[in-house]
């Protein structure tokens, strides 16, 4: 047998390890009795086991309502009785505080975008060319049971299934005292009634009736700690009417600039750490329509037409426009994996979301400058400079072939689905530029020149230079010359 080790991880990555011994049985229940019958005895009981996360009543040095001040600030925790793989922590990390449960069935359901890219990229490095056998393919595409059965987990604490003092006054309404058994009813009366303290159900044990009548069961929290269980914005705008119908009317309803930016914002993050909510955008084709709004909002000549709202782009002044032009893309570029701070770590998350709201070079051709600046900046960040820049182009190149969807767009319904907005493509309500075609051209080129000629580097022109057909080696070159003289 080889020596045991123990392994840290944080955020799902390895971080060390140290050699540790394997946990020592429990002595025998009659280890005073050291008879020969006891010892050859293939009955003997050992004592039972008391776990504690936190310090002891009886071992604490300061008792009382005030005095401590240590909480457990996890959303879930599992104590699982095997050897997990690299692969595996990972799958598990990335499904993130939202997912409430063992890891039995087919995770890649509960993935979001982030998660689903993350785990796409680990198992192309870690396992090339051997990708399909990986433990990260067969718990998202298969059984995740089959590599960790629920038999292997001891104790699992999940915020769901906590019951805390406010439970304890409705308890005899509630549908969890209907659907028990009299043993566990009478169990969980006596814990939260007579002893009033508050449980967490072990959610390891697949029936409650069953974790109600086990030792193991149910854990107790004493010394009067105070149960807090947030509700997240993500879920409550599920749980009110789904996503898509509120958080765009928001964006739809939204009139100034800070109202529009805080709107797009709200939706983001109630997409971002949900999969729940990215399935509705997709379904319900949200993408779509939040690019109109967005669309209108800025003048990019879509018409958005609301009930008894004039458009939101004759309302702001021109400075206005372009400030609002240059949040949203920063927003957008956000939600799809652009890392401003690092633009090096920058990897496509979302290609839904890239397709529709960023290879779209209408919406962004009367923004200010500085805006399309970023906007054409951000395909060679994605497909040139990024330390994932292969993983970025193959996704670029999906989208070119026009293919199917890669990620979650799978899931996209064909049935019919009801708009929240009214989409109308009128040439007349498009905003007249105030420059002509040739100072136009003129900012295009400047732009292009700026963004390609690099200042003592070539090797952006030389890439371009590649991409396109022979037939524009000409503007290539004619562009180059242009840099110099800038």
């Amino acid at each position: 047998m080889s020596s045991s080790k123990a392994a840290l991880y944080v955020d799902g990555e390895f971080v060390e390890q140290v050699k540790c011994q394997y946990p020592t049985p429990p002595p025998p229940a009659h280890a005073g009795n050291e008879s020969f019958s006891a010892f050859t005895s293939s009955n003997t009981k050992t004592n039972p086991v008391q776990a504690f996360i936190g310090t002891p009543q009886d071992l604490s040095a300061r008792l009382g309502p005030g005095v401590v001040f240590s909480r457990w600030s996890l959303a879930s925790a599992h104590l699982f009785e095997d050897a997990l793989s690299d692969d595996l922590v990972a799958v598990y990390f990335r499904l993130g505080p939202r997912y409430n449960g063992n890891f039995q069935d087919c995770l890649g359901s509960f993935q979001t975008y982030e998660a689903s890219a993350a785990l796409g990229m680990r198992n192309e490095l870690m396992h090339p060319g051997k990708d399909e056998s990986s433990d990260i393919i067969s718990a998202i595409r298969e059984k995740a049971s089959n590599l960790v059965p629920e038999s292997r987990i001891l104790l699992s604490i999940l915020p769901s299934a906590v019951i805390s003092d406010d439970d304890r006054h409705k308890i005899h309404e509630s549908q969890l005292l209907r659907g028990l058994n009299r043993m566990a009813s009478n169990n969980l009366f006596q814990l939260t009634h007579n002893n009033g303290t508050h449980l967490a159900i072990n959610a390891a044990i697949p029936s409650i009736n069953e974790a109600l009548s086990r030792s193991q069961g149910v854990a107790v929290l004493t010394g009067d700690p105070v149960v807090i269980i947030p509700q997240s914005l993500d879920s409550t705008l599920w749980q009110l009417s789904g996503l898509a119908g509120i958080s765009l009317k928001l964006v739809e309803d939204a009139t100034t600039r800070d109202e529009i930016t805080r709107a797009v914002e709200i939706l983001f993050e109630t997409i971002k750490g949900s999969w729940r909510n990215s399935e509705a955008m997709e379904r319900e084709n949200g993408y779509a329509m939040l690019g109109a709004l967005l669309r209108g909002k800025m003048g990019a000549g879509v018409v958005v037409s609301t009930r008894g709202n004039d458009n939101t782009a004759s309302q702001l002044s021109s400075e206005e426009r372009d400030q609002l032009g240059f949040q949203l893309l920063s927003l957008v570029l956000g939600f799809v994996g652009y890392d401003h701070e690092r633009p090096e770590e920058s990897f496509i998350i979302n290609p839904l979301a890239y397709r529709i709201l960023l290879v779209d070079f209408d919406m962004w051709r009367k923004t200010a400058l500085i805006t399309q600046k970023l906007y054409y900046k951000q395909f060679i960040v994605f497909g040139v400079n990024s330390k994932f820049h292969q993983f970025n182009s193959r996704r670029l190149f999906r989208m070119r072939k026009g293919g199917t969807l890669p990620g979650r767009s799978t899931s996209i319904s064909s049935g019919p689905r009801r708009s929240t907005v009214n989409v109308l493509f009128d040439g007349k309500d498009v905003i007249s530029t105030s420059m002509t075609k040739r100072e136009l051209g003129n900012k295009i080129l400047e732009m292009y020149a700026e963004l390609l000629c690099e200042k003592g580097s070539n090797a952006n022109i030389k890439k371009f230079a590649r991409t396109v057909t022979n037939k524009a080696q000409e503007m290539v070159g004619y562009l180059y010359v242009m840099a110099n003289m800038f």
